[in-house]
C-alpha cells in the first residue's frame, strides 16, 4: 500500500460496518416486541457475551500476533456470521435462547472485530501516512453504518407492508435481515481471504 490508504482494507471493512448495522440495529426491536424479552434479558445476555469475550480476547490476541490482524479479523467475521445466521430461524418462541447463542458467538467474533479493524491499518498503511488513513476510515465507517442501517429499515419496512411476506414466503422481516447479514458477512470473509490478504503488506508486517 502506497499513500492514505488501502482500498482493499477499506472494502473489508466496510462490509463489516455496512452488514453488521444492517442487521443489528433493528434486533433489539423483534426481541422486545415479537420474542417477549425484557430489558433484563437483554442485559443478561449481554453480560454472558462480555465474559466470553473476556475469556477468548487472550487467545485472539496471541492468534492476530501470529498470523496478522486481516487473518484474525476474518476469523472473527466468521464467527458473526455463523451467529447471524442463526438469528435467521428466529421466531416468538425461538428468539431468546437464540438471541442468548447469538450473544455468545459474537462476543467471541468480536474479541478481534473491535480493535482488529482499525488495526489492520498498520499491517497496509506506511507509517507516516496511518494518521490520515485512521481519520479516512472512521469516516467512512459512520458512513457505511449509516447506509447499513437505513438498507435494513427498508427491506424492513417492504417486508412489513407486504404482511410479514419475501418472496412468497411467511417470514418475520428480522429474520431476512439475519440471512442477508450472515451471507454480506461471508462474502466479506471470503473477499478478505482471497483479496485483502493477497495484497502486500508494508514490510515487516505480517
Amino acid at each position: 500500500m502506497k499513500g492514505l490508504y488501502d482500498k482493499n482494507e477499506l472494502t473489508f471493512a466496510l462490509g463489516w460496518n455496512f452488514f453488521c448495522c444492517f442487521f443489528s440495529t433493528y434486533q433489539t426491536v423483534f426481541m422486545l416486541q415479537e420474542a417477549g424479552a425484557t430489558a433484563t434479558f437483554l442485559a443478561v445476555a449481554s453480560i454472558a457475551g462480555s465474559l466470553v469475550r473476556i475469556l477468548v480476547s487472550p487467545w485472539m490476541g496471541k492468534y492476530a500476533d501470529r498470523h496478522g490482524f486481516a487473518k484474525a479479523c476474518r476469523l472473527g467475521l466468521t464467527f458473526a456470521a455463523v451467529s447471524y445466521g442463526l438469528l435467521a430461524f428466529q421466531g416468538p418462541a425461538t428468539g431468546k435462547p437464540l438471541y442468548l447463542i447469538y450473544s455468545i458467538v459474537t462476543a467471541i467474533g468480536m474479541a478481534t472485530i473491535s480493535g482488529g479493524m482499525l488495526n489492520i491499518l498498520f499491517e497496509y498503511v506506511d507509517a507516516k501516512d496511518r494518521v490520515g488513513a485512521m481519520g479516512i476510515y472512521c469516516s467512512l465507517a459512520g458512513l457505511g453504518a449509516f447506509a447499513g442501517s437505513l438498507a435494513g429499515g427498508v427491506v424492513l419496512d417492504a417486508i412489513q407492508k407486504a404482511g410479514n411476506r419475501f418472496f412468497g414466503l411467511s417470514v418475520y422481516g428480522q429474520q431476512v435481515l439475519a440471512a442477508i447479514g450472515a451471507l454480506g458477512l461471508l462474502a466479506t470473509v471470503l473477499y478478505g481471504k482471497f483479496i485483502l490478504e493477497k495484497t502486500p503488506r508494508i514490510p515487516g508486517q505480517k
